[in-house]
């Protein structure tokens, strides 16, 4: 048995929070142990890098990993985006993630963007 199998869920899924979401997911074809421990990330990292890959491809990712994270609440969802996201996604996944306790959005652009990305309504009121 390796020593990573000795170590606790908990400490496992802290280790799994300080890595981009592309990379836990990655971690699913360890072992039967770690196939659905991403599930429970409670902080995701999305970084979407502009090398001429498909845009709809990062976006049905991000859409398909938010909608089965299943932790019991999500302390933080970084975006780092190398072009500007369609506000409709955007807003998409900051409702879905606030539905589930979001505690930090970081929204990161590494280039200029033409406008300014409108958030979702619903995060300026006080509940």
């Amino acid at each position: 048995m390796d020593r990573m199998s000795l170590l606790p869920d908990d400490f496992l899924l802290h280790i799994l929070s300080l890595l981009p979401t592309n990379d836990v997911l990655s971690t699913s074809l360890v072992s039967k142990r770690w196939r659905y421990l991403w599930k429970l990330v409670p902080k995701l990292k999305y970084m979407e890098i502009n090398d001429n890959t498909d845009h709809g491809r990062f976006v049905r990712f991000v859409d398909r990993s938010l909608f089965l994270n299943t932790a019991p609440v999500l302390e933080s969802l970084h975006f780092k985006l190398d072009r500007q996201c369609s506000e409709v996604d955007i807003g998409f996944w900051i409702r879905i993630a606030a539905e589930r306790g979001l505690r930090e959005l970081n929204l990161e652009y590494s280039i200029m963007v033409d406008e300014p990305t409108r958030l979702p309504q619903s995060l300026y009121t006080c509940g």
